[in-house]
């Protein structure tokens, strides 16, 4: 949606910014995204939000794809981050009295 194309543009100006001004489509490259990657990890941002970077950068590297702007995808030698898994949470006391009836 609307939402998620602004959060790609905030996203790709923010990368664009970090990686040079005068870029090509040509100079994102695998080496370069992983050293974002390893750059927003050391930032201490989350997972999520790291995943949420490769793939505005994927969409992107798509886009140049289909407007033959570029050939390869280079998000696709990049090892995206696992997202944690949420801790179990604790049963409710109705969950609880429901369990000790049957």
């Amino acid at each position: 949606g609307p939402r998620t194309m602004q959060r790609y543009l905030r996203i790709l100006r923010a990368f664009s910014c970090w990686l040079d001004p005068d870029a090509a489509v040509g100079d994102i490259e695998p080496g370069v995204i992983r050293l974002y990657q390893g750059e927003l990890n050391r930032a201490g941002r989350a997972a999520r939000t790291i995943r949420l970077t490769l793939s505005a950068i994927r969409c992107y590297c798509r886009w140049c794809i289909r407007a033959g702007l570029r050939s390869d995808d280079p998000t696709l030698a990049v090892v995206w981050p696992k997202i944690p898994k949420a801790l179990p949470r604790p049963l409710s006391c109705d969950e609880l009295q429901r369990l000790a009836v049957h």
